[in-house]
């Protein structure tokens, strides 16, 4: 299970990233200093960082389909793990909602 870190925006600048991966440490970290859609787009992009770590696959170049399969599966498990993310993507997304 992995935890997210929010960092501020020394974290960017010392850095040069907005988010960063640590499969040693179960960590992703994400600058908090962004608008609320970038710091939600970061984050998925660093989900799938941690995804391809936590399968076989990781640094193998993936066919289209096995690549979507192992990112589907991989999120339908986030997701299904962690309905808060799922509600706080959609808020800092924008996305509407009845």
């Amino acid at each position: 299970m992995y935890t997210v870190e929010w960092h501020g925006e020394d974290w960017l600048d010392r850095y040069d990233r907005r988010g960063d991966c640590c499969p040693r440490k179960a960590t992703i970290g994400v600058c908090e200093a962004m608008p609320p859609a970038q710091q939600a787009v970061t984050l998925l992009h660093e989900v799938c960082h941690a995804i391809e770590h936590a399968s076989a696959t990781c640094g193998e170049k993936l066919e289209p389909e096995q690549a979507a399969l192992l990112y589907s599966g991989g999120l339908a498990m986030v997701w299904r793990d962690n309905p808060g993310l799922v509600r706080w993507l959609i808020d800092s997304l924008g996305v509407v909602h009845g």
